[in-house]
């Protein structure tokens, strides 16, 4: 096994993986002993599976991993990208490593190379049925063709654990309860359920510990490489796009502003006609320059996860109330803010829309002016926040609003 990756576990794509407050797998422990966890030794025992999951999620690592630990079975590991415009190719290959006993199959990326989905069904039927078949994708149509054609079952990738991030922070050469204490009080663990944020935070607090970096900061840079496909250099260089990182972060922000202000819970790939009611059609978030296109190059970013048949959703709460917080600083001018945020009578914050104001308060002072005189105990969900105003006039302001809930009641 590679030294520097940890054991991940599966679960089947239909059942619910039980997560903390940030989003990480609630004790790791508890959860290998139980009846959804599929361990990776379980995972060696398997004929092979459609493994699902979000950008950022670790599948490549995965994918390697079972290269090394099967290695004796014959692998054949074929990155998708690599073959985009080269379907003769693949399908070549394929015969020859069938050929020479190789009796492992591993597909990495249909997503990065959905015209490939015909070929692996036409090859994959030939295959005798002693060979172990992986298939790894983000949500995309090709990937539910092909579940459709084959029949295999389908699994995600579990988040990280808190004992996950542990280890993966002593791989770093890093103290990892010293670090999960820290990252839980900058309220940055979110970033962390997934590798490619866990390893984020990992180098910023190599470099400081934290210290002279705001919680902004982190979220900023954090958010960026989850939507960053160069981000690596693999996915980039094998399958790049007409729309730069500013572009797929822009329509994210819209895409969460959409989804918060309809109070929709995730946006339906299928067809629109076929919409759930708690779901958003890619149709209904066209807007401006936001076409169909831009919308299915920002659905597969890794904010987002699928969570089966078709639906899209963002992979953690926060994630959502920071980018609709981005949404309404750029698309909803500042003069409407309250109309929609407060309640009709002026006296508090609508419950739905909590973690979007305390970002607010964060990038504008006079939002964060009046919510301090409104709420302020909303402040405390952020140390920027509580900076920016200062703890000894935020808890007076708390003292006052209490005192005053107290005098009417």
């Amino acid at each position: 096994m590679l030294s520097s990756l940890i054991q991940r576990s599966l679960y089947i794509s239909t059942e619910t993986v039980l997560l903390d407050s940030n989003g990480l797998l609630l004790d790791l422990s508890y959860w290998l002993s139980s009846d959804d966890a599929i361990s990776l030794e379980q995972v060696l025992k398997l004929p092979g599976g459609i493994l699902v999951a979000e950008g950022g999620m670790g599948k490549t690592s995965f994918l390697s991993q079972l290269r090394d630990l099967l290695k004796n079975q014959g692998v054949n590991l074929f990155k998708l990208g690599e073959y985009a415009e080269d379907p003769a190719g693949l399908r070549e290959d394929i015969k020859a490593a069938k050929n020479n006993c190789g009796g492992v199959f591993l597909f990495d990326g249909l997503d990065e190379a959905e015209k490939l989905y015909g070929v692996i069904v036409r090859e994959a039927r030939l295959f005798p049925s002693e060979f172990i078949v992986w298939i790894s994708s983000r949500d995309c149509p090709a990937i539910r063709n092909l579940q459709d054609e084959l029949k295999f079952q389908t699994y995600n990738l579990a988040p990280l654990s808190k004992e996950d991030i542990i280890e993966l922070a002593r791989i770093h050469n890093i103290n990892g309860n010293a670090f999960v204490q820290e990252a839980e009080q900058q309220g940055i663990l979110p970033l962390c359920a997934k590798p490619l944020g866990c390893n984020l935070a990992f180098s910023v607090y190599k470099e400081n510990n934290f210290i002279g970096i705001t919680q902004t900061d982190i979220w900023e840079k954090g958010i960026e490489k989850l939507c960053d496909e160069n981000y690596g250099g693999r996915r980039g260089i094998l399958s790049p796009t007409a729309y730069s990182l500013k572009d797929v972060i822009s329509c994210v922000s819209w895409i969460s502003l959409a989804l918060s202000l309809t109070h929709k819970n995730f946006i339906w790939t299928e067809n629109h006609s076929s919409t759930p009611t708690q779901g958003l059609g890619i149709s209904d978030l066209y807007f401006g320059s936001f076409t169909p296109d831009i919308i299915q190059v920002a659905i597969q970013r890794g904010v987002f996860r699928p969570i089966g048949d078709g639906r899209i959703q963002f992979s953690h709460n926060m994630y959502q109330d920071y980018l609709a917080a981005k949404g309404f600083i750029h698309f909803i001018p500042h003069h409407n803010w309250k109309a929609i945020l407060v309640s009709p009578d002026n006296t508090f914050i609508l419950p739905q829309f909590v973690g979007i104001d305390t970002w607010l308060a964060v990038y504008d002072e006079d939002f964060r002016f009046f919510l301090t005189g409104l709420q302020p105990e909303l402040l405390l969900r952020s140390i920027d926040a509580i900076t920016s105003v200062g703890a000894d006039e935020v808890c007076i302001e708390i003292l006052k609003r209490a005192h005053q809930l107290s005098y009417k009641q």
